[in-house]
C-alpha cells in the first residue's frame, strides 16, 4: 500500500524530488450499495512552498469512472470480447495470476482466451469492494463468489487504474481464487 501511495504522490505536480507532507489516513472502505457503487475520491494540490491541500469526497461512482471501466472489462471478458476488453488495458499493463506476471501483450497472446472461456456462463455475486481514487489513480479491491457448473470459487481481484486523456485505463490486475468445498457449510 505504501508503494501505491508513493506512486500516486509522484503524479502530483510539484512533488517530484520534494519531501511531501504525510498523506491523510485512508477513508473507510467503499461498499456496493444496492446497484450503486460508492467511491471515495481524494484530490490534492501542492503549492510552490510544498504545502499540500487535499479535498475528499464520497459519492456514487461516476459514469466512465474506474469502477465502471473495471466492471466493463469483466463483462467484456465474460462475453468473450477480448479485443474490446484489451482496449481498457494500458499499453504497459501487467496481469498477475497463478503466481506469474504477464505484460498486456503476453496476456492477450496467452491465456486471456482461457480466462474468457472460463468466465462465460459464470454467475457472480459481489461480496465486498473497496475503491479509492487519488489524483487520477484508483485502487479497487474486490472479493466475489463465482459459480459455474455446480462449482463455486471465492475470488479476489486487486486493480490499479490511471486516468488518461482516453479515459480510465487498467494498469495492473492481480487475481487469485480458491475452489470452495461444497461438502462443508460456508
Amino acid at each position: 500500500m505504501k508503494i501505491l501511495m508513493a506512486l500516486m504522490l509522484a503524479a502530483v505536480p510539484g512533488v517530484v524530488g520534494a519531501q511531501p507532507a504525510p498523506i491523510p489516513p485512508p477513508p473507510p472502505a467503499t461498499t456496493v450499495q444496492g446497484h450503486q457503487q460508492v467511491i471515495h475520491t481524494v484530490r490534492c494540490t501542492v503549492d510552490a512552498a510544498g504545502k499540500r491541500d487535499c479535498t475528499e469526497q464520497s459519492g456514487v461512482a461516476p459514469k466512465g469512472g474506474p469502477l465502471e471501466v473495471l466492471d466493463q472489462f469483466s463483462t467484456l471478458m465474460r462475453k468473450g470480447d477480448i479485443r474490446t476488453a484489451a482496449d481498457l488495458l494500458a499499453d504497459d499493463a501487467t496481469i498477475y495470476e497463478g503466481g506469474e506476471a504477464e505484460s498486456k501483450v503476453e496476456y492477450l497472446a496467452g491465456h486471456a482466451d482461457a480466462d474468457a472461456k472460463f468466465l462465460a456462463g459464470t454467475t457472480q455475486s459481489n461480496r465486498r469492494r473497496q475503491a479509492r481514487v487519488l489524483n487520477g489513480m484508483a485502487s479497487i479491491n474486490t472479493v466475489d463468489r463465482v459459480s459455474k457448473d455446480g462449482k463455486s470459487y471465492d475470488t479476489a481481484e486487486t486493480a490499479v487504474l490511471m486516468e488518461t486523456p482516453q479515459g480510465w485505463k487498467i494498469l495492473s490486475l492481480h487475481w487469485s481464487s480458491r475452489k470452495l468445498d461444497t461438502t462443508k457449510q460456508n
